[in-house]
């Protein structure tokens, strides 16, 4: 963002103007039309009343190179709630501080497409995944929080481990850009949070996944939305989360 931003070009009012004033020519006479460095496909010119498109696929090779090279970390640090550790899930006040403790998580690319492989150092996890198992663990995942809220179920029973959280936050988060990742992605976590104390530490490992995974691929994602999310996926285990 901050290239594109750089690189802008002023224009005056009459430079401005032309932009909507430009026409095509409609006589079918031959027409070549200015050649611009950007786009997958651009229109070189008319002739005999049709027009004349060109890929670029220089511009396909170095888009390529861009994502098998990319690389993006994240992190998120651990908390205290020094008052209001029970209030707050009931949607009142706490007091609270962010420590520096974090789970830090790199996105960067996978070689077998399709695949999403998690290697989770803090359970001692690491496997692969098509997107389509995910989702289906996703949906299995909702099915039995559904049975928790219905009283079915214990919400102990809602999950079989910890790395279920990550799988139900990347999957959700294909799902609600209805993305379709060409190539596989691979997810590593860190932590120096201690687990099962009380310092948040599923809760930033769930945030810096969604962070790395949401900037990898650019999905333009808020934090507000970012926190929605989390929160939905940290009910699953505590079944309602602060």
């Amino acid at each position: 963002h901050s290239a594109l931003l750089r690189d802008r070009q002023a224009l005056t009012y009459q430079e401005y103007e032309s932009f909507y004033s430009f026409r095509l020519p409609q006589n079918g006479g031959e027409c070549r039309t200015p050649r611009y460095p950007s786009g997958h496909f651009v229109l070189t010119g008319i002739k005999d009343h049709q027009r004349l498109y060109e890929k670029r696929p220089e511009y396909k090779a170095r888009l390529a190179i861009t994502i098998k090279d990319h690389v993006i970390q994240a992190q998120s640090p651990g908390k205290l709630i020094l008052s209001g550790e029970h209030s707050v899930v009931y949607g009142k006040p706490a007091l609270a501080m962010a420590i520096n403790r974090y789970v830090k998580t790199t996105a960067s690319a996978q070689t077998t497409a399709e695949d999403v492989s998690m290697s989770l150092q803090t359970y001692g996890y690491k496997d692969s995944f098509t997107y389509k198992t995910l989702k289906e663990m996703k949906r299995k995942i909702k099915k039995k929080y559904k049975e928790f809220l219905q009283g079915e179920l214990s919400i102990r029973e809602v999950l079989q481990a910890p790395i279920e959280l990550t799988q139900f936050a990347v999957s959700s988060l294909f799902e609600r850009f209805s993305a379709s990742p060409e190539e596989g992605l691979h997810i590593e976590t860190t932590s120096t949070i201690p687990a099962g104390c009380g310092m948040g530490s599923s809760a930033a490992s769930v945030l810096s996944v969604l962070k790395a995974v949401s900037s990898y691929y650019q999905l333009h994602w808020g934090e507000e939305d970012l926190l929605r999310l989390a929160h939905e996926t940290e009910s699953l285990q505590h079944g309602k989360s602060s």
